[in-house]
């Protein structure tokens, strides 16, 4: 299918009904970090561009060829280069942060910018960012592209039309909707600015910049080039100023449009911008957007999904997974010979060209879900890259460690091409080495595998369930192929992985407040490294646990790992944040994880955990363009620190297979359909699971499920199909008879409705009445803080931090009010709950809050802002006790507070009243302050729940 004009683009594409945004002037003076502004953005494995919401051709990059090892755990800000414990590699990039505008002006003298106030950026086709404006007498639309390559051009990735050329197209299409010619001029402005390699936290992008120092023109193309990198711009017959500022002249008949195309390259060197330029100029912008779109068009293919109630959070989150292939894809930039340069966290990330291992499974398989022809060069990267340069801990990063034996696995699964395991030199040799090294860490007396850290944050548990979840899949998945190769080491990497798999059911198990349920870990011999022992837990970046039965290490019915995502969802976890319904990053604290999200909804099972999982994760982490973000503050502030394409990459397997319920494995030619989500009815034409592609279709009822499956591929396949009850979410399949597709062939099969009985599926609990039981215990009602470690206003310089308490109640409770005071000098204000209000001054010497009628076991959520003293270091503000975490932990209720110096204890007084008939009722609970110096901290962290070795 090809467009033959913009406007027959715009009206035809496939574009989102919900994932759009107005103009926002606003977000590069809110947002300070690049990736936190709001941006639409493009690739081609090759050049990552931005356009904002104001029509900008924001910024264009590009990685040099030659990266290089951080040094990881360093972390002094006096260097010049920095990393946190799971930074491991960086490419220098060249980004232009141009912010690059067309503005038009009319024979009139009257002026039109490129987008205002009424104008709407989305993605056309899911990939293409467009700002669409509307004036009196003419239509704007402005897109920018970084083209893949024509069908039969060389290219260093063929047979993918990858990586495309260095550079990209911005281009200003004018339609005249008016009734007399239009003529006028179209000026083009942008910046030389560039960006440092480093960014710095809480500093504007801009104060990290540069301007090349050489700047050229020569026949309308501007260079802009020095040591650090190279651009140059060359607008279609415009000329340029010395204000970096290009003209041209426009005409526009009525009914007609006019396109204007700046061809824009970025390259490390001067001396590779006019490849870049070559090929740029090989087609107008419209004929550049055919190709690219029909490209996209034949991976992601057409998929819809239906279920009666549930159809608008369908589409939503059909459209999420979409822009997460998208953005994953997004993140990987290669050089012109196709070899991975740069692998962002998120595109971009708040660190451009840096290298989070933790990031590399889930991004490279989302992508390879759809493009397994790049397995091959996701493979030469990570294994060179998963271990840092340099540890004191041997079993620094056990998580990142086995990234490449899970990315073998998959591509194997994918493609089917076990040939070049033997062909690639090297590979099998280094595959082999990294499962030996795994099993180095193995426990004396089990063979749970230690690892300090996970990422930026350590594992919390030496033995940690998440890490030893994922090294089962990776060792298991090396196991089969070692089988496949016949490599004599295949038995025993089969029994390594199934008595790792016992282990972890027999080790990491414990009786909770649900029932029998995963503990978080164990710590074996005591190390002050690790968190206490006793601790139950669940990292708030832990994406390995909720992808257990995805991974194939037990099923979607079994009970302890049902149970641990109850348990993550409510107060027993001491990180669970209710106003957000999500969990903070660590066990005492941290950031709201966009990661949580993705593990809440992995961990639903019935249809309503599945349902408010899937609107939790939409309301609260995913933003105007689609994406999930790392670290959403509130409902109204989600856009923090960057896409979080860990919680993409999940969210994306996840969502193929279970909620479309597909696997296809090339290795064993077998396919295997069992939806477990929502849906009821899909239909996915000329998708595509590696290199299966198919038109899919599948329609479940009372009375039973219908199924449809084309193959438009030559292999034959085995084709197996599991049931569940209708009504059911995720858990027990009944498998049905195996039947065969043949290759360009197709299978239909009615299958008639289990009858009552024929599985046991989990059922709704009542998780707030299970904590108002165990909050209140024999008493009415009760009025506790929650958390540890008091999360601080990450917007603000101010020593201000957020306090929650939370009220739970037996019976009906009228008029309820809740005051607080506290130290003196220390000031309140009232948060409202689940949005990130901190614009207003806090102030109040006394917090009143009227919650007015609270119901019986439910939650009741009471936020609030506290403003501290300028001598007292908000960033340590610790309660000593959480009310239902589960472990041995300390009688005694204290708030500590870092200070300058020492001071007098003072204390924190909440009082709350409510109506009994005509009589007015009060409780008071007073908690001491006390005021701590650094050193004194540091030992009371380590005593409340044990090592704390973070970057957080």
């Amino acid at each position: 299918m090809n467009y033959n004009c913009f406007q027959e683009m715009y009206d035809k594409a496939e574009k989102s009904l919900y994932y759009k945004a107005g103009y926002d002037d606003e977000s590069e003076v809110k947002n300070k970090a690049l990736s936190e502004r709001l941006l639409f953005t493009q690739s081609n494995l090759r050049v990552l561009a931005g356009q904002d919401t104001m029509g900008r051709l924001y910024f264009v990059s590009c990685p040099h060829k030659r990266d290089y090892a951080l040094p990881t755990m360093r972390m002094d800000q006096d260097n010049y280069i920095t990393a946190c414990p799971g930074m491991f590699y960086q490419t220098n990039i060249t980004l232009l942060l141009g912010k690059m505008t067309y503005s038009l002006t009319d024979s009139e003298g009257r002026c039109y910018q490129a987008a205002n106030i009424h104008s709407t950026t989305e993605y056309l086709d899911y990939y293409l960012p467009c700002t669409r404006t509307d004036y009196e007498d003419i239509s704007v639309q402005v897109v920018s592209i970084a083209p893949v390559l024509e069908e039969g051009a060389h290219a260093a990735l063929a047979p993918l039309p990858l990586p495309g050329p260095s550079g990209c197209l911005y281009s200003m299409t004018v339609r005249n909707t008016g009734k007399k010619p239009f003529t006028g001029n179209v000026a083009l402005s942008l910046h030389n600015c560039f960006m440092e390699p480093y960014e710095l936290a809480g500093k504007a992008v801009e104060e990290r910049t540069f301007e090349m120092e050489h700047v050229r023109t020569d026949k309308g193309l501007l260079m802009l080039y020095g040591e650090d990198g190279a651009a140059a711009v060359h607008m279609e017959g415009g000329h340029w100023d010395k204000n970096y500022v290009s003209v041209r002249s426009i005409e526009v008949d009525p009914g007609e449009e006019v396109t204007i195309t700046a061809r824009v390259a970025a390259a490390e060197r001067k001396d590779e911008i006019n490849e870049a330029l070559c090929i740029l100029y090989m087609h107008d912008a419209l004929e550049w957007i055919n190709i690219t779109s029909n490209f996209w068009r034949s991976r992601i293919g057409r998929l819809q999904t239906e279920v009666d109630g549930c159809g608008e959070i369908l589409e939503k989150q059909r459209d999420i997974v979409i822009r997460s292939v998208l953005d994953n894809f997004n993140c990987l930039q290669a050089d012109r010979e196709g070899r991975l340069c740069v692998h962002w966290q998120g595109a971009p990330s708040h660190n451009i060209g840096r290298f989070w291992g933790i990031d590399f499974e889930p991004t490279s398989i989302s992508v390879m879900y759809f493009l397994p022809e790049l397995g091959r060069m996701l493979l030469d990267y990570i294994t060179a890259r998963n271990e840092p340069r340099y540890s004191v801990y041997p079993d620094h990063s056990a998580p990142i460690l086995c990234a490449p034996l899970i990315a073998a696995r998959k591509y194997a699964e994918f493609t089917g091409d076990l040939k070049w395991f033997r062909q690639c030199p090297g590979l099998w040799e280094r595959l082999v080495e990294i499962y030996r090294k795994l099993i180095s860490f193995k426990a004396a007396d089990s063979n749970l595998i230690s690892s300090h850290f996970s990422s930026d944050g350590l594992v919390m548990n030496r033995y940690d369930n998440g890490t030893n979840v994922k090294i089962w899949y990776a060792i298991d998945g090396f196991a089969q192929l070692c089988a496949l190769l016949e490599e004599d080491i295949a038995v025993e990497a089969a029994e390594f992985a199934d008595k790792l798999k016992s282990d972890i059911q027999d080790l990491l198990e414990a009786e909770g407040p649900f029932g029998r349920q995963i503990k978080g870990g164990i710590n074996g011999r005591k190390e002050d490294f690790y968190l206490n022992g006793d601790l139950y837990y669940y990292d708030g970046e832990d994406s390995a646990s909720c992808m257990a039965p995805v991974y194939g290490i037990y099923g979607f019915d079994y009970e302890p790992w049902v149970n641990y995502h109850r348990f993550a969802r409510s107060l027993f976890a001491s990180n669970y944040n209710p106003e957000m319904d999500t969990l903070r990053w660590f066990p005492y604290g941290g950031a709201n994880d966009g990661t949580a999200y993705v593990s809440q909804l992995g961990g639903s099972v019935t249809r309503e955990e599945q349902r408010a999982s899937l609107k939790n994760l939409l309301n609260r982490s995913v933003d105007f363009t689609g994406s999930v973000y790392w670290w959403p503050l509130g409902e109204n502030f989600v856009r923090r620190i960057s896409r979080c394409s860990q919680g993409q990459g999940f969210l994306v397997w996840q969502y193929l297979q279970q909620w479309i319920g597909l696997q296809a494995d090339m290795t064993s030619r077998r396919i295997r359909i069992a939806p477990g989500g929502l849906p009821r009815n899909i239909s996915w034409e000329n998708g595509r699971i590696g290199n299966f592609v198919f038109d899919f279709y599948y329609e479940e009822n009372e009375r039973g499920t219908h199924i449809r499956l084309l193959n438009k591929g030559a292999v034959e396949w085995t084709v197996e199909t599991g049931l569940r009850k209708y009504g059911t979410g995720a858990g027990a399949v009944i498998w049905q008879e195996s039947r065969c597709l043949k290759p360009y062939g197709s299978i239909e099969a009615d299958f008639a409705a289990l009858q009552e009985g024929a599985q046991d599926a989990a059922a709704d609990i009542d998780i707030e009445r299970t904590e108002c039981e165990a909050f209140c215990q024999n008493a009415d009602h009760a009025l506790d803080h929650i958390g540890y470690h008091m999360p601080l206003c990450e917007t603000q310089e101010s020593p201000v931090i957020v306090m929650q308490y939370v009220l739970y109640t037996k019976r009906v409770m009228e008029d309820v009010r809740i005051t607080a005071e506290g130290p003196s000098g220390w000031r309140f204000r009232e948060k409202a709950a689940g949005m990130w209000d901190d614009s207003q001054e806090v102030a109040d010497i006394q917090l009143q809050a009227d919650l007015g009628t609270c119901q019986p076991w439910k939650r009741h959520v009471i936020p609030f802002w506290v403003k501290l003293n300028q001598d007292e270091e908000y960033r340590e503000v610790w309660f000593q006790r959480h009310p239902l975490a589960l472990w041995r932990q300390e009688d005694e209720d204290v708030l500590y507070v870092q200070s300058e110096r020492k001071k007098e204890e003072e204390s924190l007084t909440v009082t709350l009243t409510w109506r009994e008939g005509d009589e007015r009722l009060e409780e008071k609970k007073e908690i001491p302050v006390r005021y701590c110096l650094k050193q004194e901290m540091d030992i009371l962290v380590k005593k409340i729940l044990g090592g704390r070795n973070v970057c957080d």
